[in-house]
C-alpha cells in the first residue's frame, strides 16, 4: 500500500511496479504520470474494496511495462541530451 495524499514523484510504487508487485495507490500528483487512468486506484473511504479488486487482477497489470518508460539508463540518455546543448 502507499496510500499518500500527496506525492511528489512516487519511486516506492514505481520500484514496486519494476519488480511485478502491484500497489494500492490514490490517483494523485505524479501517480498519474507513472500508472495510467485504468489502474485500480483508491478513494478515500473505498480502499478495501479497491484492495480486493487489485488483488484479483494483479496478475493481468501490465506492471513492468509502467515502470519501463523510467530507468537509468534513459534518465542518463535524457541527462546528456540537455547538458549538451549547454
Amino acid at each position: 500500500m502507499y496510500l499518500s495524499e500527496y506525492e511528489g514523484f512516487g519511486l516506492p510504487p514505481l520500484e514496486a511496479a519494476a519488480s511485478g508487485t502491484p500497489t494500492l495507490l490514490y490517483h494523485n500528483s505524479s501517480l498519474k504520470e507513472i500508472f495510467p487512468s485504468s489502474y485500480p486506484y483508491a478513494k478515500e473511504g473505498d480502499e478495501l474494496p479497491t484492495l480486493i479488486k487489485l488483488i484479483k487482477s494483479g496478475d493481468k497489470l501490465p506492471l513492468k511495462q509502467y515502470a519501463s518508460k523510467f530507468s537509468w539508463e534513459q534518465f542518463t540518455k535524457n541527462f546528456v541530451k540537455i547538458t549538451s546543448s549547454l
